[in-house]
């Protein structure tokens, strides 16, 4: 069952008591085989994972047709970058990794051969008093965006960037909000009717920063507390809704689902993860979600067909390893 673990009446955001979505849980959890890699391509192959080998310390990736069938695993990157974000744009894979104290963006058309990494000196990383956070990439109207939180005098910035003629170019810093000197976490990005939005946390507090271009961001708003223990949220628009993936105090595999007015806080059964970070991604007739199973070396997906009922699948051939990113390639 869904539980709401937290509601607010005020500020749009929907009580607990009016709450009333719920789920099937899944008791038995299948195997999904990891086994051969065929000749992949996004046509056959439309979802694509990366992941952390923990035992080498290296980044491998893994591919199948729906989300929910995985096969294939290949190793990446000789050494582990501290990050990665990915996005599909122009019919390529974009990701973007940090190591060793700076940025790479390299693409790929068919998951597997990618280009030579190059670096992108715009994105920074923390140093003194100013602090940086993890980059996030966003397709808005066919062009690509980045968007990097700052703090910076007290004050919280998104950095606007966009990408043209092979690189990022700088485009407007948008003021936020004031830092109250707790934590904060990378922002996430996604679209509803239109509406740009930025969603990111602050301690515990989820805040949310809004744009009818991408380019200028409006001052942010807060709206609830979640208990959230992971290192960064992921979003993604699904059935007229954005839904917000994270990993909870607790180790709950945790959900926050937007209807561009309410907001609705729930668990996802009582999935549990080990994962800081939980991608979740669709295409367009699915939400999946990637994790680490908590306690264990297993690597779960969850699924959903209409974010509400969840059923869980235990991904075989890929123990000891971290999920990192999810993308789905479709238009």
């Amino acid at each position: 069952m869904l539980v709401a673990f937290i509601g607010c009446d005020d500020q749009g955001v929907t009580p607990i008591s009016s709450l009333k979505e719920k789920s099937t849980k899944t008791s038995n959890v299948s195997n999904l085989e990891v086994s051969g890699i065929p000749s992949p391509n996004f046509t056959s192959n439309r979802w694509w994972s990366y992941y952390q080998n923990v035992q080498m310390s290296k980044y491998n990736n893994s591919y199948g047709p729906d989300g929910i069938s995985w096969t294939g695993e290949r190793n990446m990157y000789t050494t582990s970058p501290s990050f990665i974000k990915s996005v599909f744009f122009q019919n390529r894979i974009y990701m973007l990794y940090q190591q060793s104290g700076s940025y790479y963006l390299h693409s790929s058309s068919d998951g597997l051969s990618w280009t030579i990494p190059q670096m992108i000196p715009q994105f920074k990383i923390s140093t003194g008093s100013e602090v940086y956070k993890e980059v996030e990439l966003a397709v808005i109207n066919g062009e690509l965006y980045a968007y990097q939180l700052k703090v910076s005098s007290n004050y919280i910035w998104n950095l606007t960037f966009k990408y043209e003629n092979g690189n990022f170019s700088s485009l407007i810093s948008s003021p936020l909000k004031g830092i109250d000197g707790t934590t904060l976490r990378m922002a996430s990005f996604a679209d509803l009717n239109g509406v740009k939005y930025l969603f990111f946390t602050e301690g515990t507090k989820l805040h949310y920063s809004q744009s009818t271009d991408g380019v200028s961001w409006n001052s942010s708003n807060e709206r609830g507390v979640i208990s959230h223990s992971g290192y960064a949220l992921d979003a993604v628009t699904f059935n007229n809704n954005i839904y917000i993936s994270y990993k909870k105090s607790g180790d709950a595999l945790s959900l926050v689902r937007f209807d561009g007015i309410n907001f609705y806080y729930y668990n996802i059964n009582d999935f549990k993860t080990s994962s800081h970070n939980v991608p979740i991604a669709t295409d367009g007739s699915k939400l999946v979600i990637s994790y680490r199973a908590a306690g264990s070396d297993s690597n779960l997906v969850c699924y959903s067909y209409d974010g509400i009922n969840w059923t869980q699948l235990k991904v075989r051939g890929l123990s000891n390893q971290r999920f990192r990113e999810l993308v789905a390639t479709y238009n």
